[in-house]
């Protein structure tokens, strides 16, 4: 199991968008620090073979002027975050990070997920990477 912290705030995946240039992506940048952050950390030499389990937990940061009882409420899970950016786009810029990482050689090998999306101390992602 190879199991990854991405410290900042999580981000969404995005379409590319039609410039003056061509197709840009607009979230490059974000890939870029994600890359490094997991490329810093231990990972296998080459993609992992076979089926793959992952699981994101993205902490999401509670507002600066929520009020101290909110806050625990928030961090104690009984306040979900039900706002943007959504699971499913986070997941898919994280999956395409590991690829791109060489931690996996496809997203289609992802035979199982378990996603969470919560309030925490620390705005951060944690990645937990398993072979089945």
């Amino acid at each position: 199991m190879y199991t990854y912290e991405i410290l900042g705030d999580p981000v969404p995946w995005a379409a590319p968008v039609k410039g003056s240039q061509g197709f840009y992506d607009r979230k490059s940048t974000h890939k870029k620090a994600i890359l490094f952050q997991i490329l810093s950390q231990k990972r296998p030499l080459s993609p992992l073979p076979g089926a793959i389990q992952l699981k994101f937990v993205f902490f999401m940061p509670v507002p600066e002027s929520t009020s101290k009882k909110r806050k625990d409420f928030m961090l104690q899970g009984e306040i979900q975050h039900l706002h943007k950016p959504d699971l499913t786009n986070m997941v898919k810029l994280m999956e395409d990070c590991l690829e791109k990482a060489g931690i996996i050689s496809n997203d289609s090998h992802v035979i199982s997920q378990i996603n969470e999306k919560k309030y925490g101390e620390v705005a951060k992602t944690i990645i937990e990477v398993n072979t089945v």
